[in-house]
């Protein structure tokens, strides 16, 4: 069980109690574990949570949800009871879990719906664009990002005057792409691009060419070639016969060949994904019959992109394509169009969180916070670090000397909040001069005054944005809430790693011993040794039952039927249940061959008819382990009920109305 799943159950297990706490005095205590007092409104917030019709999920009387919630608090108790919160890899990890959960508190939310609401709108346009990267790294000095941006500033002038925008870009654009496509990006769509590039793009009008944007890659000059409603989201299936584009004329004559014969099987009728799964080279999607996952503009390579947006309807099936991985027949599954702006919200709003745009909402954030705290700086302190400053700083692993650490220690910035903590906080000279030290690196010199006014204005939201995190708990019950919800979550995860599922891996003589005893409960259905040969013509499946009467192999038979086409016959050997293959019911089971010319032609060759059998160990190990680990936890929760007191209050209990 992995812990995100684990954690979803604890979020059902808990849900809102917490935020319930402040119910806690005027509301009867309905369970007690140990010296732990849990209230009716606690139990109520979590049933009610957890049954909720619409979750589609069993209901339970408050009885039967009772017994789950008792032995969830017992499992927590012993996990604090043994040390598991102290370790270092638990509190590691609890710490990513907080650092994700404290995120959506540390930004401006009007200004990160703003970004969301803007995302949507450009959503609903692909552009097509072609760019000149002239890179320069961020934290480049002024000479070097003055030269750059002159050279940006000089192919922008030569693409206004009419020069070819594909050879300036294969000429001078940092781009490797850009030699083999002169820096044409196809058509893409919001969230695919850095930001700026973004904006440039989508602010540019059709056939001209933007001034100089600057990016962490440097500086683009980019050329809008046109746009369009948006194509959408489509869900397509292809089958693929892969050729490098580098192969020789034999190997892709041999491939043209067979993706034609394919592409004539499926515009005969025969079912797409059963042709997929037996001849596309594509793994990952071949056992799916083919499907890939949904896709918009700018995901696919650009030939397959636009043969499959070609198609009008579900179910239309494209002629074979070419792209630089191979031979496609695409088939249009499902298509949709950019939904409403509600329907669209949460998905637009983690990928926005997850953008570097989103850095902007934080540092909206931190100026709110420092207007809400009447922030005051001392200009006067901070001029005295820059003077302890030298170029040195630019040579790397700069520190200041002991004298002047001891002499900055003057406050820099300090605030007062009174509805929370209510303390004064005090930033000084020497945490700022500690947070410079982390800066230094090898690099060329520029102005310190710049520097140190950039590095401040950093240093000043990170420590802003530090503060409200440390009293998210005091302003949000809600956050609180969730924080101590996962605690318990990645808590019980480590005790039934434990005492459970690797207790289960672990223990091979009891997992044999479980096995024996449960062995007919894990069984194989009836089944037939067979080989199967599927032929493609009522001559093949003559040709293959004469060759198996006169003792042929299996190569010698494909060797002589697939002369002339790749997809004469296909021959499977092995096991099989006629859940797996439904062509064995239009069979008798018994030993011999058996021929099938109705709705295909196939040849049977049955070894042996298998009855029904225990699985062996090996076969059913998975199933095995997961009814031994289900075993050791019913038998656990049983030592937990007798080694921690609890009392359930039944006059409380029954005043919990069922759903």
């Amino acid at each position: 069980m992995t812990r995100s799943i684990l954690l979803m159950m604890v979020g059902f297990l808990i849900g809102s109690s917490l935020v319930q706490a402040q119910k806690k005095s005027s509301s009867p205590v309905i369970l007690t574990v140990e010296d732990e007092a849990i209230t009716k409104a606690e139990f109520e917030a979590v049933y009610y949570k957890n049954n909720n019709v619409s979750q589609n999920i069993e209901q339970k009387s408050p009885q039967e949800y009772m017994e789950l919630f008792v032995n969830y608090k017992l499992k927590v108790k012993e996990a604090e009871a043994i040390g598991l919160d102290t370790i270092p890899k638990y509190q590691k990890e609890l710490k990513g879990y907080v650092d994700q959960l404290a995120a959506p508190y540390l930004v401006d939310r009007e200004y990160a719906e703003s970004l969301v609401k803007e995302a949507y709108d450009r959503m609903k346009e692909d552009v097509h664009a072609s760019h000149i990267l002239i890179t320069v790294q961020e934290g480049a000095s002024p000479e070097d990002t003055l030269k750059a941006y002159k050279k940006a500033i000089q192919m922008r002038d030569l693409a206004r005057a009419g020069k070819d925008f594909a050879e300036l870009a294969k000429e001078n654009s940092n781009d490797p792409s850009a030699k083999d496509n002169g820096g044409d990006l196809g058509y893409f769509s919001a969230l695919r691009m850095v930001y700026p590039f973004e904006s440039a793009a989508y602010n540019t009008p059709v056939g001209e060419v933007s001034n100089p944007v600057r990016t962490s890659y440097g500086y683009h000059i980019i050329k809008v070639h046109g746009k369009r409603p948006a194509v959408g989201q489509m869900r397509a299936a292809h089958i693929m016969v892969a050729v490098k584009p580098d192969a020789d004329s034999a190997k892709k004559a041999q491939a043209h060949q067979k993706i034609n014969e394919i592409y004539a099987r499926v515009q005969a009728g025969e079912d797409f994904g059963q042709l997929a799964r037996m001849y596309s080279d594509d793994r990952g999607s071949k056992g799916r019959a083919g499907e890939l996952p949904w896709f918009g503009s700018g995901r696919m390579v650009a030939p397959f992109e636009n043969a499959a947006f070609a198609l009008e309807n579900d179910g239309d099936v494209s002629e074979p394509i070419e792209t630089q991985y191979g031979l496609h027949i695409i088939k249009r599954l499902e298509k949709e169009s950019i939904g409403t702006y509600e329907e669209e919200y949460d998905n637009l709003k983690k990928r926005v969180e997850r953008d570097r745009r989103g850095q902007g909402s934080r540092e909206a954030l931190a100026k709110k916070l420092e207007a809400e705290y009447k922030v005051k700086v001392a200009s006067k302190n901070l001029e005295a670090v820059v003077a302890a400053l030298d170029s040195s700083f630019f040579q790397g692993g700069f520190t200041f000397t002991k004298e002047q650490k001891n002499s900055l220690s003057k406050p820099l910035l300090s605030w007062k909040d009174k509805n929370y903590k209510g303390a004064k906080t005090v930033i000084t000279q020497a945490d700022f001069a500690a947070y410079l030290e982390s800066l230094s690196k090898r690099q060329k010199p520029m102005s310190l005054d710049i520097l140190v006014s950039d590095a401040f204005k950093t240093f000043k939201t990170d420590k802003m944005l530090e503060y409200e995190r440390e009293i998210l708990p005091l302003k949000y019950p809600a956050y609180k809430a969730l924080v101590q919800e996962y605690r318990d979550g990645i808590l019980l995860f480590e005790l039934m790693d434990r005492k459970v599922w690797q207790a289960a891996v672990k223990d091979t003589a009891g997992l044999e011993a479980y096995y024996e005893e449960h062995k007919n409960n894990f069984m194989w259905p009836k089944r037939l040794d067979a080989t199967i040969y599927t032929c493609d013509s009522k001559e093949n499946l003559e040709a293959v039952s004469k060759m198996l009467k006169e003792g042929a192999s299996d190569s010698a038979v494909l060797a002589t039927t697939n002369v002339n086409s790749a997809l004469g016959v296909d021959v499977r050997e092995g096991k099989f249940t006629a859940e797996e293959m439904p062509v064995l019911n239009k069979i008798t089971w018994s030993k011999g061959v058996h021929s099938i010319s109705e709705n295909g032609f196939y040849l049977i060759r049955v070894n042996e008819v298998l009855e029904e059998q225990p699985k062996a160990l090996d076969e059913a190990r998975g199933l095995v382990t997961s009814g031994y680990q289900n075993y050791l936890e019913e038998t656990w929760l049983q030592e937990l009920r007798t080694k921690y007191a609890f009392e359930v209050n039944e006059e409380v209990l029954n005043e919990v109305k069922s759903l």
